[in-house]
């Protein structure tokens, strides 16, 4: 394990920020004087290869603006957190009581990153997580249905972590965002909820894998974190924020190509006129300005929320 000084300035806070350089992974670190949240981030698959070895920790930038100290663990590959140097580095600075000097941890990470969130959650002694659309595993054995990542399915997938499930038992709660209608992100929280009544499921219909892009887009994301991180997270504000997707043409251009909507005519009918209702035209044929937006039901184009999944 090496220790290395990181120029770049702490923002508008005194602290220290340097980076821990172990074999597979580098630790992007800030730690703010008096913070009391710390915030273990994990980052997605390709950003190594999109933003190269001197890119930021994710998510550094405006955790540290929100008062908190970040440890963003960078990767040099696709390799879903598996190299064994990154366990042992957590089981060290947790023996050290270095996790213990906050008064709340939450670990952060998208796709591959959702998967090292929870993974790792009871090694950094986590209370909370936040994992957009991650993986419980990749293992030939515990997931032979999954199709996707094909690097990340060349790690070694037995002992520990092999299944994420295992890996966040201690926290109050794991927040875990996913679109419920890609069948094999909903087959891998499967996996996460056994023996994780914890597991609070947050769902956001017909936006895909790329989730976190989504959030940006929809300007919801920093608000999630933040929510979570100051303990006033509430899921009835999340889907009312959640349903800024409607602003988005993408969302309808893919909402009109879901099977159950080409199938039908009539839900066809539905979704455009929605379209034309929020500022978008899908088609040739438009609708005068008067006309509202049908009151029939669309399943697929409603909000998810707790309780109320298939409204």
């Amino acid at each position: 394990m090496t220790l290395m000084k990181n120029h770049a300035a702490v923002r508008e806070a005194s602290g220290s920020c340097f980076i821990i350089q172990l074999q597979n992974y580098a630790i992007d670190t800030v730690l703010l004087d008096n913070a009391a949240n710390l915030v273990v981030t994990f980052e997605p698959m390709d950003r190594w290869k999109t933003l190269g070895p001197h890119r930021k920790g994710w998510g550094i930038d405006f955790l540290q603006d929100l008062g908190c100290s970040v440890m963003a663990v960078m990767c040099q590959q696709n390799d879903w957190y598996r190299k064994p140097d990154l366990l042992d580095f957590f089981i060290q600075m947790n023996k050290s009581g270095f996790f213990h000097g906050f008064e709340q941890v939450m670990t952060y990470g998208g796709s591959m990153g959702g998967y090292g969130a929870l993974a790792y959650a009871d090694a950094v002694n986590a209370d909370v997580v936040l994992s957009i659309n991650p993986q419980a595993t990749l293992s030939e054995r515990l997931a032979p249905w999954e199709t996707r990542f094909s690097q990340g399915k060349k790690q070694h997938w037995e002992g520990p972590f092999a299944n994420a499930a295992d890996g966040f038992r201690k926290v109050s709660a794991a927040y875990v965002a996913y679109d419920p209608f890609l069948p094999l992100d909903v087959r891998q929280v499967k996996l996460l909820k056994i023996g994780n009544p914890q597991l609070v499921e947050l769902k956001i219909p017909v936006v895909g894998h790329h989730l976190p892009k989504w959030m940006m887009e929809m300007d919801i994301l920093k608000s999630t974190v933040q929510a979570i991180v100051t303990g006033q997270f509430s899921e009835k504000c999340f889907y009312q924020a959640a349903r800024k997707r409607r602003l988005i043409k993408r969302y309808w251009k893919m909402l009109v190509t879901k099977p159950r909507v080409l199938k039908s005519p009539l839900f066809t009918g539905i979704v455009l006129r929605y379209a034309e209702h929020y500022g978008f035209s899908l088609s040739g044929k438009t609708f005068k300005p008067s006309e509202s937006p049908p009151n029939a039901g669309l399943t697929v184009s409603r909000d998810a929320g707790p309780g109320n999944e298939r409204r």
